[in-house]
C-alpha cells in the first residue's frame, strides 16, 4: 500500500464520524497492533487528543488491517465482535437446512465491517419456505454460504478442547418452557459456546416462538448484550419455570 497521509486520513474520518476507515496493511499482526495503538493513544499527532478516534487490528490477506473511526463526541455504538446469521447448508440428497451460526462481525478478506444483515424467504424443490439471511459488505467482498460455513468449522476447531464440561441443564418437568431449555441443552452439546441471540433464531425456528421472545427480552436486558450465551438463557427460562411452579404450589 501506499505510505498513509495520516493528517488527510483523519480530517476525512471527521467528516463521517462513526464510520470505519481503512487505515493501514501492515505486515506482521505485531506491526499491526502497535499502529491501532499509536491511534488511540494519540502518539501520532494527526489523531491528537487520546480518545478521539478508535482503531482496531484485524486480519487481512496479506497480512494485518488497521481500521479506525473518529468517536470524539459521538454517540456511536461499540463496534460488535461477532453476528449470528442463518445460513443455507446442504445435507445430502438434494436436501437443504438452514443452520443459525456466529461469525466474526469482520471481513475474512479485509478485515472490515461486515454489512447489515436483512433475511431473504426462498423455497426448495416445493418444500415449505425456508428463512436465511444475506449481507452486503460495505468492502464490496461476498460472503457464500460455503466460506461462512468453512469459518464456521475454523472458529470451532480454534476453541479450547480441554475444559471441563459445566453441569447439563434440563427443562423444568411440565414447565413452560421445558422443551425450549432441552433443546437449546441439545445444542450446546454440540457447540457449548453458542449465544443466547443464536439460541431465539433456531427456538423460533423449532416453534418455540415464546420463548424465543423470552430469551430476546433477557439479551436486551443483560449487561453484555448479544455477549449473553444460550446457557446463561436456558437458566433464565429454568427459572422463569420455577417461579411459576412456585407460585402454583403456594
Amino acid at each position: 500500500m501506499k505510505p498513509v497521509d495520516h493528517q488527510a486520513l483523519a480530517r476525512r474520518m471527521q467528516l463521517l464520524p462513526g464510520v470505519e476507515h481503512l487505515v493501514h496493511v501492515y505486515n506482521s499482526k505485531e506491526s499491526g497492533e502497535a499502529g491501532a495503538r499509536r491511534i488511540r493513544k494519540a502518539t501520532n499527532p494527526a489523531y491528537q487528543p487520546a480518545g478521539t478516534y478508535e482503531a482496531h487490528a484485524h486480519p487481512h490477506e496479506n497480512g494485518t488491517a488497521v481500521w479506525a473511526r473518529y468517536v470524539a463526541g459521538v454517540d456511536v455504538a461499540p463496534l460488535p465482535t461477532v453476528m449470528t446469521v442463518r445460513v443455507a447448508e446442504c445435507i445430502g440428497d438434494g436436501d437443504v437446512r438452514v443452520a443459525a451460526v456466529e461469525i466474526s462481525a469482520r471481513c475474512q478478506v479485509c478485515g472490515g465491517p461486515r454489512g447489515e444483515v436483512f433475511p431473504y424467504r426462498f423455497r426448495r424443490d416445493g418444500a415449505a419456505d425456508l428463512v436465511c439471511d444475506v449481507w452486503g459488505n460495505p468492502c464490496g467482498h461476498v460472503d457464500y454460504d460455503e466460506a461462512v460455513l468453512a469459518e464456521v468449522r475454523r472458529r470451532e476447531a480454534r476453541r479450547p478442547k480441554d475444559r471441563p464440561s459445566p453441569p447439563e441443564i434440563k427443562g423444568v418437568e411440565g414447565g413452560r418452557y421445558a422443551g425450549a431449555v432441552d433443546a437449546i441443552a441439545e445444542a450446546l452439546r454440540a457447540a457449548p459456546w453458542t449465544r443466547a441471540k443464536t439460541a431465539a433464531l433456531f427456538l423460533e425456528e423449532l416453534g418455540h416462538g415464546e420463548a424465543a421472545e423470552v430469551v430476546r427480552a433477557f439479551v436486551r436486558d443483560y449487561p453484555t448484550g448479544g455477549m449473553a450465551s444460550a446457557r446463561a438463557a436456558a437458566l433464565y427460562l429454568i427459572s422463569k419455570d420455577e417461579e411459576t411452579s412456585g407460585e402454583v404450589a403456594k
